[in-house]
């Protein structure tokens, strides 16, 4: 796996955040990013970006996680209805490595960037995400899906 070190800018997404316990995440995240969809097509927004999973705390036991979509502006008749609402990421620095490979792999990419965070002498902040690059929607074989993980560091 490769690292990477990046400034980042700010980015604005809309999301729906739920407490999700580990054993449900897909069967509870897909049906959140279709809301998610479905809103922005209806609202006319082009999303700046892949799906992305917004993580805010360990799982203590459930994941504290946002699912979102980036976009390039929220304007004031999409920002947000009922559990979406808009959202941004902080600016700042970031380490984060593109993962290929089915979904059941992430715990292990992560773990790898956070042993290269420790590496780096660099602390972990929340929030981390996943950014869904490719996925089911376009591609079938799960060990192609690829998705970026990002971390806040500092």
């Amino acid at each position: 796996m490769e690292f990477e070190l990046k400034e980042l800018e700010e980015r604005l997404y809309l999301g729906i955040r739920k407490m999700i316990p580990p054993d449900k995440m897909a069967e509870m995240m897909g049906p959140l990013y279709h809301r998610l969809y479905g809103y922005v097509g209806q609202k006319g927004i082009r999303p700046a970006g892949g799906a992305l999973a917004i993580y805010y705390a360990e799982p203590a036991p459930d994941f504290d996680v946002e699912c979102a979509v980036p976009v390039a502006s929220v304007a004031s008749d999409a920002e947000g209805d009922g559990e979406i609402k808009p959202g941004t990421l902080p600016a700042g620095k970031y380490i984060m490595t593109r993962y290929v490979g089915s979904y059941e792999g992430l715990r292990d990419a992560w773990d790898a960037l956070m042993a290269e965070t420790g590496r780096r002498n660099l602390s972990y902040r929340w929030p981390g995400w996943e950014e869904y690059l490719l996925g089911p929607d376009a591609e079938s074989d799960p060990a192609k899906y690829e998705t970026l993980l990002v971390s806040s560091v500092e």
